[in-house]
């Protein structure tokens, strides 16, 4: 016999069919219990000392590996990257965040706008 044969059914406003016992057991939790903070993981302490490369990377317009060869100092190439967009930041193929090149103090750096 079908388990469901024997289950009370109740109809919503809407005219939806709803089990009487499933009703009684939505919760709807503040957070997932399997949900946790990188910090709180067992393997925190190891994960944490771990070196990462991230990158920055735009696309260059009719750049070709002659030009790369004879790169001079202060040289500037044009991007195909739309100047007003943000740049994603990623760590191998996840992106992490949202970043944007500025100069400081003679250097071409990185800082980030916003976590992906």
């Amino acid at each position: 016999m079908d388990s469901m044969a024997n289950t009370e059914l109740v109809t919503t406003d809407k005219g939806q069919r709803m089990e009487e016992a499933a009703l009684a057991s939505i919760t709807f939790p503040r957070k997932a219990p399997w949900i946790t903070r990188i910090e709180e993981h067992p393997a925190w302490p190891v994960l944490a000392k771990q070196a990462v490369r991230i990158s920055a990377e735009i696309a260059l317009k009719q750049f070709r590996v002659c030009d790369l060869l004879g790169l001079q100092q202060g040289q500037v190439f044009e991007t195909a990257w739309p100047e007003s967009e943000d740049v994603p930041l990623m760590a191998g193929k996840v992106q992490l965040a949202w970043s944007e090149f500025e100069v400081a103090d003679h250097q071409l750096v990185v800082r980030l706008t916003r976590l992906a």
